[in-house]
């Protein structure tokens, strides 16, 4: 199938200063062709799940064209830009439409990112992207918030939708760069039934390194920039900075199980903020498109790139790890206390190892929330809502 009558073409206005051609483009008259393509990304300015009449350009223009003055992402694989997805006549035919375009990318097994439009995009792009694969998935989402509201505005509900989904399986659901004084009471319960791994600001601040052994063992990354300081009122100065969020974005190119990279926004901008902020999501872009060009672990630790490693401990538990000699990167190999009794490999550290070499067991690891708690979600199915909060909290 032909995916160009999905897109329009980039204005050449935007890229015809552009300082390097290694992407292939969609320009007037011609689509990039697929074949041999690893990577790609569009943009999108879909905001009507916002409730809001929000109309920009910004991560269309701005965005773009402050990417290609960047440096050039020396890379062996294929990247292309598509363009911007088509405006539809409703919400619902942009989903559609994104469910279509994404389950062509998968099929080609292209690595995707995509530009713009409100938060509650992901719930598709979620939905079409793992409809096809046979194994259940993990997904984080970057938000100041957590948008599992009671209401009917998609933006502020959807996070909630994509857990108690049942058509592809959600393993895990991780929330990063959370600002716990903009969560109610209630929120915080649910979030905690739900077995929800979160990182507040203040957890990721002087721990940041660790983040990336969280990050690798996501499927699919949403970032709602409301998470960025100076981005939005209500990140106020306790956001990430633009480092930060760079940052994350460079942790998920690196992770290879990955395969989709969503970046949102739910408001209209400030005029005097664009400059700054076109730059942040820019560089954002950049690290991801680098970071895969990087990646070079596949967890085949029965091969020759995997040093193996046994720790006893005092209390006859044992625990294997794995350190890979191309990445230096850890795994940890053991049994779950949470939620399952199943052996698990799980991202760590090299800090893990040294503690557990120690006789430290790490059991904020083994007992960290991987998985949901998914009596809990089919009993508020069953109650149409909130069960008894009471009942599940320890």
């Amino acid at each position: 199938m032909s995916l160009s009558s999905f897109f329009l073409p980039i204005p050449n206005s935007v890229v015809e200063n552009r300082t390097f051609s290694s992407i292939r483009l969609h320009t007037e008259g011609e689509f990039p062709d697929l074949k041999n393509v690893n990577i790609a990304f569009f943009t999108t300015n879909e905001y009507r799940g916002t409730g809001k009449h929000i109309q920009d350009s910004f991560f269309e223009n701005e965005v773009r064209s402050c990417f290609y003055q960047l440096s050039d992402i020396e890379s062996h694989l294929a990247m292309a830009d598509l363009g911007s997805l088509r405006p539809t006549p409703s919400l619902e035919d942009t989903k559609d439409t994104l469910e279509i375009v994404c389950k062509e990318l998968q099929k080609s097994n292209i690595t995707l990112a995509i530009l713009g439009g409100s938060h509650d995009l992901d719930f598709s792009i979620y939905k079409s992207y793992y409809s096809q694969i046979e194994r259940e998935v993990n997904v984080i989402t970057t938000d100041n918030v957590f948008d599992g509201r009671q209401t009917n505005i998609p933006t502020e509900n959807h996070s909630l939708q994509m857990i108690e989904d049942t058509a592809p399986g959600l393993f895990s659901f991780g929330l990063l760069a959370i600002q716990r004084f903009l969560l109610q009471k209630d929120e915080a319960l649910l979030l905690d039934n739900l077995s929800i791994n979160i990182k507040s600001i203040g957890e990721l601040r002087g721990h940041f390194s660790e983040l990336e052994a969280m990050i690798r063992y996501a499927d699919f990354l949403s970032f709602d920039m409301c998470s960025v300081k100076s981005f939005h009122q209500k990140a106020m100065d306790f956001g990430l900075s633009g480092e930060e969020a760079a940052q994350i974005c460079w942790y998920a190119g690196l992770n290879e199980k990955l395969t989709v990279l969503g970046i949102f926004k739910d408001f209209i901008l400030e005029q005097a903020n664009v400059s700054e902020l076109k730059n942040i999501v820019a560089v954002m872009l950049w690290y991801f498109l680098k970071g895969i060009s990087l990646r070079t672990d596949y967890a085949r630790f029965d091969s020759h790139s995997y040093q193996k490693y046994q720790v006893f401990f005092k209390n006859k538990k044992e625990l294997t790890f794995y350190n890979s000699k191309l990445s230096s990167r850890w795994w940890l190999y053991g049994k779950s206390n949470f939620g399952f009794g199943d052996t698990i490999i799980l991202p760590c550290t090299a800090q893990d190892y040294q503690m557990a070499i120690k006789g430290i067991y790490p059991d904020h690891i083994i007992n960290q929330p991987i998985q949901l708690n998914k009596d809990y979600i089919n009993e508020r199915q069953n109650n149409n809502g909130f069960p008894d909060f009471e009942s599940y909290v320890d």
